[in-house]
């Protein structure tokens, strides 16, 4: 943090919408026939499913959100077409853009801020759902999160600006993590019972992880700053640590992994039976542990141990001109240089532990007529672990209608207890696409993140369970319907 303008270029970057993230994707996951995209949420959720097999040929999508600021008036779309020439709010302290479309800005309080990005893509994947209750998956895709949850107020452009000069103000402690990773899954579910009767299933993913790319920042102890004039601040102390991976810009070594690990996720699905034989049941019930495991980073990896235990003056003369292709790396040495004479001085370790973003996740699904649904799901973050990904928490109601061949839901979420959305996902065939943030592609706003999802899968004409035609409620027969 040399001064408000190195904030407002991270928010810009932040902002734009070329970044690939994804949220929870819950158009796509909570149906009866979302099959493999299921079990990302619940792993037992496909031994209840409607289908006898299902097969992803591609699927992927993104999600970003955050607090620190916004593009004013201006919906995805809208930023998108004026790329190039989005400037400066008037009362930020930085060169205007004279021909700007579109401002973005801060939101000017003193709340602790955060930032999510994350992205899934989901290659080919599968499961079968065997007549004798057991079930099989196998999945593959590539995923990148990254996020803080407790960035320092005076991250805020207008915060930093009114302070005066030789005033002595807090900064608290904070974490940032990121990680971008490939996977490699297997799932197992069996179920207990017939859901004319009521049922109990019981699944589990394990996931063998290849990460490519991975970085922590963290300020454990927080630190008091002076701005002294517009280009020099004082650090009165410092205790943090940064640990990253270094092959990002070799051509030879960034598409090699860094690290591996394994990722595990284990859930229940208790369905109750409905006396009407127009609904599948009553009420679907699962409760699940998402992402538990960690990646171990021991190739091209860096761990860096900073410790000011005397006043430190960062000048902007000091850190100007950085090395456009490594400026990390560069402000790094030459603070190293700086503090010691040796451009290493901080470097303390080759490897470090990735922790996955583990999360507890509810589901209730209730069935209010034929075809007709609404679903309650939480998804709340564990962190365990001193290097984390943190997962969004997220509480949604999503009222949905289903059938074979359309589907339609309307999820209504809240991300982390602040920020709340509503979402439109359609279903046609094996062609699913949806967001959960519709206002951020329709209307104009204070544009803070956006979020879009697709599946294209193919999956049997008729519905039952492999091997076998007979549907999931006793004593009816299910349609085979032509295109």
């Amino acid at each position: 943090m040399l001064r408000s303008s190195k904030t407002i270029q991270l928010l810009v970057a932040i902002l734009l919408p070329s970044f690939l993230m994804a949220q929870e994707q819950l158009g796509l996951r909570l149906d009866n026939f979302s099959g493999v995209s299921g079990i990302t949420i619940n792993p037992s959720s496909n031994a209840t499913a409607q289908l006898g097999w299902d097969v992803n040929l591609v699927g992927g999508g993104f999600f970003i959100n955050n607090s620190l600021g916004f593009i004013g008036g201006a919906s995805v779309g809208k930023a998108a077409s004026s790329a190039g020439k989005i400037g400066p709010a008037d009362g930020l302290d930085v060169k205007p853009l004279p021909d700007a479309l579109l401002r973005y800005d801060f939101y000017d309080n003193l709340d602790s801020k955060y930032f999510s990005v994350s992205t899934q893509i989901m290659g080919p994947s599968f499961v079968v759902n065997l007549k004798n209750g057991h079930s099989f998956g196998l999945f593959t895709g590539a995923r990148f999160m990254a996020g803080s949850r407790d960035l320092p107020s005076i991250f805020n452009g207008y915060e930093f600006q009114k302070k005066k000069f030789n005033e002595t103000f807090p900064a608290n402690a904070f974490k940032v993590t990121g990680m971008a990773w490939s996977e490699f899954g297997l799932n197992y579910a069996y179920r207990m019972g017939d859901d004319t009767e009521g049922s109990l299933s019981f699944g589990a993913n394990v996931r063998y992880i290849s990460a490519y790319q991975a970085f922590y920042f963290n300020n454990y102890a927080g630190t008091r700053l002076t701005r002294l004039s517009k280009d020099t601040i004082r650090f009165d102390s410092f205790r943090g640590e940064i640990g990253a991976t270094t092959n990002y810009m070799n051509e030879n070594t960034r598409t090699k992994p860094s690290g591996n690990g394994f990722g595990f996720d284990i859930g229940a699905t208790l369905i109750l039976p409905s006396s009407d034989d127009e609904k599948p049941y009553d009420w679907r019930i699962g409760a699940s542990v998402l992402d538990m495991g960690s990646v171990s980073m021991d190739l091209n990896t860096e761990v860096h141990q900073i410790e000011l235990k005397e006043p430190y003056l960062i000048m902007k003369e000091k850190y100007e001109n950085l090395d456009k292709n490594e400026p990390a790396r560069d402000a790094l040495n030459r603070f190293n240089q700086d503090m010691s004479g040796d451009p290493n001085a901080s470097l303390k370790g080759n490897n470090f532990s990735m922790g996955m973003p583990m999360a507890i996740s509810l589901q209730v699904d209730y069935a209010v007529m034929k075809g007709v649904f609404i679903n309650g799901l939480l998804i709340q973050r564990v962190p365990v672990g001193e290097h984390i990904l943190l997962r969004n928490n997220i509480f949604a109601i999503t009222p949905r209608y289903e059938s074979r061949w359309i589907g339609a839901s309307l999820p209504i979420s809240m991300v982390n207890w602040k920020t709340t959305r509503v979402g439109l996902a359609a279903r046609l065939a094996f062609l699913t696409i949806g967001t959960d943030d519709l206002g951020s592609l329709m209307t104009n706003g204070n544009l803070t993140g956006t979020d879009f999802y697709f599946a294209l899968k193919i999956n049997p004409f008729r519905m039952g369970l492999a091997g076998g035609g007979e549907g999931r409620r006793r004593g009816r027969e299910q349609p085979c319907y032509r295109f």
